[in-house]
């Protein structure tokens, strides 16, 4: 075998394994993707199913008292008295919740 033939196999393999590793690296961030949307479906199915927490509840939450107005699959929004606070819907179990008036919806 000549040394042209040799290097034309290994730049072949060279190109393949590199079109492989491309290929993998894009399947871990779709896959990333779409874990990251199942959790954030999982949590929201989670607070809707949670009879304590919903619109109008007032609760304190990082300190700050105030009441949730809304929510989404993404974020739960709590107005307070200084404005808006932005809880990830994520990592809505991390925080501390208190419940305000024993969680009487208004």
């Amino acid at each position: 075998m000549s040394e042209k033939v040799i290097l034309d196999v290994l730049n072949q393999i060279e190109g393949r394994l590199l079109w492989l590793i491309l290929k993998l690296i894009l399947a871990g961030i779709i896959l990333l993707v779409i874990k990251s949307f199942i959790e954030s479906m999982v949590a929201y199915i989670l607070l809707t199913s949670n009879k304590h927490l919903g619109i109008g509840v007032p609760i304190k939450v990082r300190g700050v008292e105030g009441k949730i107005v809304r929510y989404g699959w993404r974020m739960i929004f709590v107005e307070t008295v200084e404005g808006e606070e932005i809880i990830l819907t994520k990592k809505w179990q991390n925080e501390k919740w208190t419940l305000l008036n024993d969680g009487d919806k208004e």
